[in-house]
């Protein structure tokens, strides 16, 4: 029951310069999670606002959740998962690896001692 996965994502992060977005690759699902860089507001909208967005791509198999830090706020996500077991016919994951991505690209804005 220890099989990896990485090639079955289950979303698609994209990232502009505004807003992340967390879009379902599977499934017929109408509505995609946009995350705001400024405030960190969630809404959720419709796919076909981001079908046609350029931005940095990535796939992720969960997310798990915003957090402050000195630099700012950091998205987390889950990047890979391997099947741990079975309970009442529902799969069990262990998350084997995550990202942490900053919101802010640079650090300008810290002092030396912060950085």
């Amino acid at each position: 029951m220890s099989t990896s996965s990485r090639a079955s994502s289950r979303l698609q992060l994209i990232s502009t310069d505004d807003c992340f977005y967390l879009v379902p690759t599977s499934g017929n699902i109408d509505k995609v999670l946009e995350i705001m860089k400024f405030d960190c507001q969630l809404q959720l909208v419709d796919r076909s606002k981001v079908s046609a967005i350029n931005g940095e791509r990535r796939d992720c198999q969960l997310l798990i959740g915003l957090i402050r830090l000195l630099g700012g706020p950091y998205l987390l996500i889950g990047t890979q998962h391997r099947l741990v077991g079975i309970i009442n016919g529902h799969e069990i994951y262990q998350m084997t690896n995550y990202d942490v991505i900053p919101f802010v690209k640079s650090t300008l804005h810290l002092t030396q001692s912060q950085v």
